[in-house]
């Protein structure tokens, strides 16, 4: 046999890898790219001359391709035979490796096929028209990309967590193990890209399925669904996330009677996907088995619905401690003036009829036996003011002079120490301050442990719209909606906003909204979880199944409810803001017993989008020996963020549990009644208070 004449004789190894061994595809001269101008394959006088051309040509995979030649038959050469049995070796291991990775029965034929394929060519004198065909490259194809879906399989993703997954993410490789041929027989390389999308795309249903099982949480359950959705269409793409009213009148992310202002863009790629799941795979712990349930809740088993029996035989304390079991608050007093037993009964038409002064004078009557007997008790504290005067206070700080209303419900109140804890903050931001009482400070000393009843923070009746009006307008290049009180015409036609268009008796809502959480907290609770635990899944429903109303100025959700009404999270728009979450939380943690305070006050340090220049309201639990704080609105997902990567529902990279002089709390400052209380009944060890608060009143 004539060997080829080169001006640089030379063979090439064609190495090829995979994680088990490396092996050697030889080349025959007519494979070798040169750097010569001319090659000679056959000897001079055979009078046969190639193309300059090398021949491989470069695909878009940088993978070389075969020109195909037409050349006389010639029998093998020991080179070209060795190259064979190195390929043969190989395709024998992937034989082997079948036993332990998950290869398909098509693909297996396949190798064989070539490993008797082999066999044949072995024992054959080469014909260059099927010789040198694309069957040499289709096999150095088919050892890439065996090695790229090899190690596709061993790097498993970090979310292959249970033995399900396991099987699934075998399942994947079965099936993708077929387009190592395929693909090969096209020259092409293998996107292993593709094998983690459809894992994921398998993560998603799971997840989806998972809360359909447990339909408590409707955020999750919609946003995985159009998470699904944008991962399977718009792979790669930026897509928008805004919530809003759909067609069948329900809160969704497929708005299109009403659009909400909570509105996101993201980009959904594989890590997009991947940080959505490895988030709600932390918060699969909150499913609670039906044998682990916590018992039907009876109003029997609340402590705080109970009477204190040493407050029982006194009328006047017994009724006053009724009327805020019943969420006829002093803030609802002309409702329960007008009808004192069933307050909730009471309507506009009827309200408009009333004697304002005469109701005023009634109220003032009560309250002021209601604290008379308070102070007769002979409790702790017994100094409450029966008449709360408002008269006008002057205080100065350096060369300023600032004016207050005296409203404190104590005596001899030391307001110089209060406001300068509080930086003057209120009365700088006011002609004159009224730092008024959230709540009656005194309902302390009727409770033993504090309750969404002794520290509720209360709307006005005059806080919701009658017939709400939708305004659409277009912010930031996305449609937002409007909730207003009135109509252009209405306005027109002289109608006030506050006396035509303002007015919802609040206190059957209140009760409708109560009943609920008593329906609601057996099927989300487990009777084996401790009281931090039992804290955090409530954390957990309450930001899976609200937004913050959004944007901060907007005053009314969808159905014209403001933004303090905790009530709106069982209803179709659950737009809430910071009192709403408060509530929320203080409402659940009551019926479970467990201590929990609501406190408000003005913000020093920099507004951000959930809370604004003018106040805020948070929690208190009692856990770990001491009073922590949990602002529940800031660990909910802002939608408006425009952190395009972001994916958690509740922040769980930080304790929900904050200290009362965290970084965090050291933006807020406490108002007058939640100044009063924590120093009255709620003080902290010193290093664990509220920065600058006083030892003392």
């Amino acid at each position: 046999m004539k060997f080829l004449k080169l001006q640089s004789m030379k063979l090439t190894l064609l190495l090829t890898s995979t994680p088990a061994t490396t092996f050697c595809v030889f080349l025959s001269p007519s494979l070798i790219l040169h750097k010569t101008k001319i090659i000679s394959y056959f000897s001079q006088n055979s009078g046969i001359s190639a193309s300059p051309e090398p021949p491989f040509s470069i695909n878009k995979n940088n993978i070389p391709k075969l020109r195909i030649k037409n050349f006389p038959k010639e029998e093998l050469s020991y080179w070209e035979k060795a190259g064979l049995s190195g390929i043969k070796s190989n395709l024998q291991k992937i034989i082997l490796d079948s036993k332990k990775f998950p290869i398909s029965e098509d693909f297996l034929s396949f190798v064989n096929y070539n490993i008797r394929q082999i066999e044949q060519e072995k024992d054959i004198v080469k014909d260059y028209d099927d010789y040198w065909n694309v069957k040499r490259i289709q096999r150095i194809f088919l050892f890439y990309n065996y090695k790229l879906w090899k190690q596709a399989f061993l790097n498993s993703d970090d979310l292959v967590l249970t033995s399900e997954d396991k099987d699934e993410w075998n399942k994947i490789f079965i099936k993708k193990s077929n387009e190592i041929k395929t693909l090969s027989e096209e020259n092409q390389i293998i996107n292993s890209k593709n094998y983690l999308k459809d894992f994921y795309i398998y993560k998603l249903k799971q997840q989806i399925n998972l809360y359909e099982q447990h339909p408590y949480y409707f955020q999750p359950l919609e946003r995985l669904k159009k998470i699904l959705y944008h991962y399977q269409n718009n792979y790669e793409k930026y897509v928008d996330f805004q919530w809003g009213i759909d067609k069948d009148n329900k809160f969704s992310l497929d708005p299109s009677k009403y659009y909400s202002g909570n509105v996101r863009q993201a980009y959904v790629d594989d890590k997009y996907i991947s940080n959505w799941l490895k988030y709600y795979s932390r918060w699969n712990w909150i499913f609670v088995k039906p044998q682990d349930q916590i018992d039907k809740i009876e109003d029997k088993d609340i402590k705080a619905l109970q009477i204190n029996e040493k407050f029982k035989s006194n009328k006047i304390i017994s009724d006053y401690i009724k009327r805020q079991i019943n969420f006829a608050s002093d803030r609802y007093h002309k409702l329960w003036t007008i009808n004192l037993k069933n307050p909730e009964k009471v309507n506009i038409n009827y309200f408009k009829k009333q004697d304002s002064t005469y109701l005023f004078s009634e109220y003032n009557r009560i309250q002021n036996q209601t604290i008379d007997e308070i102070n007769k008790l002979g409790l702790k504290f017994n100094n409450f003011q029966t008449k709360i005067n408002f008269d006008i206070k002057k205080i100065k700080n350096g060369d300023k002079e600032y004016k207050f209303f005296d409203n404190s419900q104590l005596k001899r109140f030391d307001y110089e120490k209060f406001y300068k804890y509080q930086n003057f903050v209120e009365l700088s931001k006011n002609k004159i301050a009224s730092s008024g009482p959230g709540f009656n400070i005194y309902n302390d000393l009727l409770w033993k442990q504090p309750n969404l009843f002794s520290d509720s923070h209360y709307r006005s009746f005059y806080s919701e719209l009658i017939n709400p009006v939708h305004r659409r307008i277009k912010e930031n290049d996305y449609i937002v909606d409007y909730t207003n009180p009135l109509t252009e015409e209405e306005i027109k036609q002289g109608k006030s906003t506050f006396k035509d268009a303002q007015w919802i008796n609040p206190i059957p809502q209140y009760k409708k909204w109560f009943n609920h959480w008593k329906e609601v907290l057996p099927k989300i609770i487990n009777k084996n979880w401790d009281i931090k635990t039992k804290i955090k899944a409530l954390a957990y429903y309450i930001a899976t199944n609200s937004l913050y109303l959004s944007p901060i100025d907007k005053h009314f959700n969808y159905n014209g409810y403001g933004f303090y009404n905790p009530t709106q999270i069982f209803t179709n728009d659950p737009e809430i803001q910071c009192v709403g979450y408060s509530m929320n939380l203080a409402a659940a943690l009551t019926i479970l017993n467990i201590p929990v305070r609501i406190l408000g006050g003005p913000v020093v340090g920099t507004p951000t989008g959930t809370f604004a220049e003018g106040g805020h309201a948070w929690n208190e639990v009692f856990v770990d020996g001491r009073w922590k704080a949990i602002d529940l609105t800031n660990w909910d997902l802002n939608e408006n963020t425009f952190d395009k990567n972001i994916s958690y529902e509740l922040k769980d990279d930080e304790d929900l549990f904050l200290e009362r002089n965290s970084e965090w709390m050291n933006q807020l400052k406490l108002n007058i009644s939640s100044y009063e209380t924590t120093l009255m009944f709620f003080k902290n060890p010193p290093e664990y208070e509220y920065q600058d608060l006083p030892d003392s009143l």
